[in-house]
C-alpha cells in the first residue's frame, strides 16, 4: 500500500512564468500528512492559499490554472507533475507572483528540487483512487479515455496528430512528420518518469507566437525554455528526444490530473489531448468516485 509523503526539507526556485513573464520566486516546505498540495501567494494580502484540487479549477488557454477568493495560480502542471512523478502527495508551495517559474519548460528542474529536499514518508498510508468502469469523452477531434489497468499502476497511451499543422498544401517533409505525428505507451515508475518524461519541454508551433502574444500568453517564453516547431523543422534550438513533443503532453496529462490529489490506478488512451479536456476527466473520475461512494451508503 502507498504511503503519505512529503519532502524531507525545503527547496526554493527561481524564474519567470511562461505566459505571464512575470519574476517569481517558489519554495517547496514540507507539509502534514493528508494535506495535500497547496499553494500560497506570499504576494498577495493575508498570503491566500490555494489547494490543489479540482474545486479550485478554472479554465484557461494553454495551462492548469488554480482560483480562490479572488488570488490565482497559473501553469502549475509541470511542479505537479513532478509531484506525481516522484511520488510526494503533501507539499506547501509559496510564491511570490501569478504563475510558477517556467525554469527551462519541462518538469526535471522542480523533480530536481523535489529529490534534492529529499521524499520523507510519513507513516500512514495513502487514498488509493481506481478507475471501476470506462470513461470516454472526446471533444474536437481530441479523444480521451481511462479504463481500469487490470495490472494496478498508472498507464499512458498517447497519440500526437498535428498533420493539420500544414495547412498550405504543401508537402511534409519526412524530418518534419516524424515530429507532427508521435507516440507513447508509458508505465508510471518514479525512475522511469525522471528519465523519460521530466526532461521533456514545453512546444509551440511558430505560426501560433503572434496569436499567443496577442492574447498577452507566451509573455516569457523564449528558445531556451521553449521549443519552437516551424515549417522547417525546429527553431534555434535542439530536442531532448526525437518524441519529446509526446512526452511533454504525457506530462502535462500527469500533472492535470494529480488535481486528484492521487495518481489514478487505470490505464488512460489518449489522441490530441490538452489541458482542457484532461481536466475533464479528471472531474469524470472524482464523479465516479463519488458515485460508487454514494451507492455503498
Amino acid at each position: 500500500m502507498a504511503e503519505e509523503t512529503t519532502i524531507a526539507r525545503a527547496a526554493e526556485l527561481h524564474g519567470i512564468g511562461l505566459h505571464t513573464g512575470a519574476a517569481v520566486r517558489l519554495e517547496l516546505l514540507p507539509a502534514p500528512a493528508g494535506a495535500g498540495v497547496t499553494f500560497v501567494r506570499t504576494d498577495l494580502p493575508d498570503c491566500p492559499k490555494i489547494e490543489a484540487s479540482l474545486e479550485n479549477l478554472h479554465f484557461r488557454p494553454r495551462r492548469t490554472v488554480l482560483a480562490r477568493g479572488g488570488a490565482e495560480v497559473n501553469t502549475t502542471e509541470h511542479l505537479l507533475s513532478a509531484l506525481a512523478g516522484s511520488g510526494v502527495r503533501n507539499v506547501e508551495v509559496r510564491l511570490d507572483g501569478p504563475e510558477l517559474p517556467g525554469l527551462d519548460g519541462s518538469a526535471q528542474p522542480y523533480l530536481e528540487a523535489i529529490l534534492g529536499a529529499g521524499v520523507a514518508p510519513q507513516g500512514l498510508p495513502a487514498p488509493e483512487l481506481t478507475v471501476t468502469e470506462p470513461i470516454v469523452l472526446s471533444e474536437n477531434g481530441a479523444f480521451l479515455a481511462a479504463v481500469p489497468e487490470p495490472q494496478g499502476g498508472f498507464r499512458v497511451s498517447y497519440t500526437l496528430d498535428y498533420r493539420q499543422f500544414r495547412t498550405d498544401g504543401a508537402a511534409v517533409p519526412p524530418s518534419l512528420e516524424a515530429l507532427l505525428t508521435q507516440h507513447l505507451d508509458f508505465l508510471l515508475d518514479p525512475t522511469v518518469y525522471a528519465r523519460e518524461i521530466a526532461p521533456a519541454r514545453t512546444f509551440v508551433f511558430e505560426d501560433e507566437v503572434r496569436a499567443l502574444r496577442a492574447a498577452n500568453l507566451g509573455m516569457g517564453a523564449n528558445s531556451k525554455n521553449t521549443v519552437v516547431l516551424g515549417r522547417e523543422g525546429i527553431v534555434d534550438n535542439e530536442l531532448r528526444f526525437r518524441d519529446e513533443f509526446v512526452r511533454h503532453k504525457v506530462l502535462d496529462l500527469l500533472g492535470d490530473l494529480y488535481l486528484l490529489g492521487v495518481v489514478p490506478s487505470c490505464r488512460v488512451v489518449a489522441l490530441k489531448s490538452g489541458h482542457a479536456l484532461n481536466v475533464k476527466l479528471a472531474l469524470k473520475i472524482q464523479g465516479q468516485l463519488h458515485s460508487m461512494r454514494s451507492r455503498d451508503n
